[in-house]
């Protein structure tokens, strides 16, 4: 009100257009106190209604917290009668545990079932849970597929390696996220039947209430940046969002008419959007810290979880005996370590970065970072004079350079490049590439100019050199070991094949065993003889606190194995019932 009439008394006095002479006419001066009046009012009331719809939103919504422990929160999904909710979650570094509360409870009792991951829950009462989950990386858990009635009896196995799962709306059948040959997680509808094959990998599937079609995060190679996608059940696209720094959690609205998702633009915090089938997004909510959705009743209850999510970056320096924390901001993503353990990189890619991916460089013994120049993941030439790293989307190599000297574009940034490694001589790297249309293989580049040389067939790709610098170890779609000659010569193929949570970090110095780990905590390392496949356990490592720890994303050794460092997520969650969101 005071503002209106403060814009009156200017409007009455001034000069502009001529103002001032129309308010001087004796007629003006008679109509104008009931002007005046009748704009206060009006003004008053809009003043009320902005108040009164101020005061409802700042009403709403309601939350209601239902877990207080230390820990992660994995999934969470209402029951048929819309007021009981399952959710798994690892307590203080404990084995993940399916729970069981209530809307209006905060006491939670375990199912009593074996380590287990709550996938989804049928309309008929019937549990998609994956038994004894592992985590295989710092988004995806893949564990065994079974069904389980909600009160209660033994878990009936279905399925290996399954990621994520959904009911039908009749609870007659199930969509699976499982490992494919072309990507590494595709979507089946039915089991058995591929309708959906991404060039990364897919999660949270989730069918709409009608049962015509079907949500899921598309996510790029490695990392949960990716968008939200709708399609029918054949796999055809009905609509996709725009791209995001991360994804995380999904559901349907009652309505059908909209796909809720949890995600971020830039950095790691996400909040609530919608997507329409006509492709439109719009912002539902926004709060401090990360969000995730995992489950909407029919009523229009909300389950999400605040989670706090930090990547931490720890290392053993060489001489030392304690392991020390090189963390430098949120989201401390290592890269490499030097031959002689004494230099790390890393990537920055959380709150404090954003958009701008950047690398770092930093002595083991905890001086101060220093910041490279862009990118999101990278590796160090043995020289320590250059940092290869992947920026931007399709990823492009760049060259950066570690003391004087400017960054160089590497490729030409028409194709998707990843999983890049130096060549001992510090002069040449490899890579791999995604070209259109093509399957990705491994490839050899000068990094003082030309093109880049096919190292192996489509299909096949590698990032671990020998130490002598003369093959790649690279695998094929068939998850078959190779060893492809970097100079000239045949392929050998390797006796023995790693396991679907088996990767491998490098080579030993002689270049005689393989270094192999085991998804999960503690990191399980092995020693592979590369003659004879002989397998023998070398290290185990794990961070002190295990309460929220996902896993260790990345780990490096030097090249004595005596040194390395490690990058762990560690994700802090409290589950939430939701009322009120729109």
């Amino acid at each position: 009100m005071a503002f209106n009439l403060g814009a009156l008394t200017e409007i009455s006095t001034s000069t502009r257009s001529g103002m001032r002479a129309i308010a001087e006419e004796p007629s003006a001066r008679r109509w104008l106190p009931p002007l005046l009046g009748g704009l206060l009012l009006l003004g008053s009331w809009v003043a009320i209604y902005e108040f009164a719809h101020r005061g409802a939103a700042a009403a709403n919504p309601i939350f209601h917290e239902v877990t207080f422990r230390n820990g992660t929160v994995w999934a969470a999904r209402f029951a048929p009668d819309g007021q009981t909710i399952l959710y798994g979650a690892a307590w203080e570094g404990q084995p993940q545990e399916i729970f069981s509360t209530r809307f209006d409870s905060t006491d939670s009792r375990t199912l009593g079932l074996p380590p287990a991951q709550i996938l989804s829950v049928s309309s008929k009462g019937e549990m998609a849970i994956s038994l004894h989950p592992t985590t295989t990386g710092a988004f995806a858990q893949g564990g065994t597929l079974a069904r389980v009635p909600l009160a209660g009896g033994a878990p009936r196995e279905v399925l290996d390696k399954v990621f994520w799962a959904d009911w039908t709306p009749d609870g007659q059948s199930l969509a699976v996220v499982r490992p494919g040959t072309l990507a590494s997680l595709h979507l089946e509808f039915p089991v058995g039947n591929v309708i959906y094959e991404p060039r990364g990998w897919v999660s949270h599937v989730r069918f709409s209430p009608s049962g015509e079609f079907l949500a899921l995060a598309d996510h790029v190679v490695g990392g949960d940046d990716g968008r939200v996608v709708i399609i029918d059940t054949h796999g055809s696209s009905k609509a996709s969002s725009s791209f995001y720094s991360s994804v995380e959690g999904l559901a349907w609205a009652p309505n059908g008419k909209e796909v809720w998702f949890s995600a971020v633009p830039a950095g790691s915090e996400r909040s609530v959007y919608a997507l329409d089938f006509s492709g439109k997004e719009r912002l539902i909510y926004r709060a401090p810290g990360g969000l995730t959705l995992h489950d909407i009743s029919r009523t229009g209850l909300v389950i999400l979880t605040a989670d706090k999510s930090r990547m931490s970056l720890t290392a053993l320096a060489p001489g030392d005996t304690r392991e020390r924390s090189l963390t430098w901001f949120d989201w401390s993503l290592l890269a490499d370590i030097s031959p002689d353990g004494k230099t790390i990189i890393f990537s920055e890619t959380g709150e404090a970065e954003g958009t701008n991916y950047s690398m770092f460089l930093r002595k083991t013994d905890g001086s101060p970072a220093i910041r490279l120049g862009d990118g999101g993941f990278g590796a160090l030439s043995p020289d320590g004079q250059w940092v290869v790293s992947i920026v931007g989307f399709p990823a492009k190599l760049m060259l950066l350079p570690t003391g004087v000297g400017e960054p160089r574009q590497l490729t030409d940034g028409k194709s998707d490049n990843f999983a890049e490694a130096w060549l001992p001589d510090s002069k040449s790297i490899v890579f791999s590439s995604a070209q259109s249309g093509q399957r990705a293989r491994s490839y050899l580049l000068d990094i003082q100019g030309g093109k880049p040389r096919a190292l192996t067939p489509e299909g096949t790709t590698g990032a671990r050199v020998t130490p002598d610098g003369k093959y790649l170890l690279a695998r094929d779609e068939r998850r078959q070991l190779w060893l492809y000659p970097i100079a000239a010569g045949e392929a050998q193929k390797l006796n023995f094949s790693l396991s679907a949570d088996e990767v491998a970090l490098g080579f030993s110095a002689d270049g005689k065993n393989l270094l192999t780990a085991t998804h999960g905590v503690p990191l399980r390392i092995a020693l592979v003889d590369l003659a004879t496949g002989r397998r023998q356990p070398w290290k185990e490592i794990a961070p002190a606190d295990l309460a929220g720890v996902q896993g260790i994303s990345t780990i490096k050794f030097s090249a004595d194995g005596k040194s390395y460092a490690y990058s762990t997520l560690r994700v802090l969650s409290d589950l939430y019932v939701v009322d009120g969101l729109k």
